[in-house]
């Protein structure tokens, strides 16, 4: 487990893992799994006042037009929790996961094109499921900030081999 320090703010995280993997089992529908996230989360301590594990900082990846930061909030072998900061105006370049990702964005807004033509708009408060092995590309159209998983969990995430 990637997160030291406030026990409060473990067993929350603890929980959203947990969200996650039931998520997947019962099949819910995105609303339902954002809405449940804000209450686990309401009270989650502010993340200046978490004290994360040293070695997982806050890690900067380059993605076109711009720079993401993330920071890893908690792993184990349901899924894997990141928290992401990004600027308007950049994009992560089509890509693909051998995992299911989650997507729920607390703030801002984010522009999904899928390689069969679909596309989507993930507006605040809102999230996503993209399917393991959906290739995907993100358009970051205006400054936010959302919560990532992996479910299960990405060896390489949130800490992955091309953070800075």
């Amino acid at each position: 487990m990637a997160v030291s320090g406030s026990h409060k703010g473990c067993n929350m995280l603890r929980e959203i893992s947990l969200l996650f993997q039931n998520r997947e089992s019962e099949k819910q529908g995105p609303s339902d799994s954002l809405k449940r996230l804000r209450e686990i989360t309401k009270e989650l301590p502010m993340l200046s006042d978490f004290q994360m594990n040293p070695t997982n900082g806050w890690k900067t990846i380059n993605v076109d037009g711009g720079k993401i930061k993330l920071r890893g909030l908690y792993k184990d072998e349901n899924a894997a929790i990141s928290y992401v900061k990004h600027p308007a105006g950049c994009t992560m370049k089509m890509h693909v996961h051998e995992e299911n990702e989650w997507i729920g964005q607390m703030s801002g807004s984010i522009f999904i094109k899928f390689k069969d033509g679909k596309q989507k708009t993930v507006k605040h408060h809102e999230g996503i499921l993209i399917p393991r092995f959906t290739p995907h590309e993100v358009h970051y159209t205006e400054k936010g900030e959302q919560w990532a998983v992996t479910m299960p969990a990405n060896p390489d995430f949130p800490e992955g081999p091309d953070a800075a």
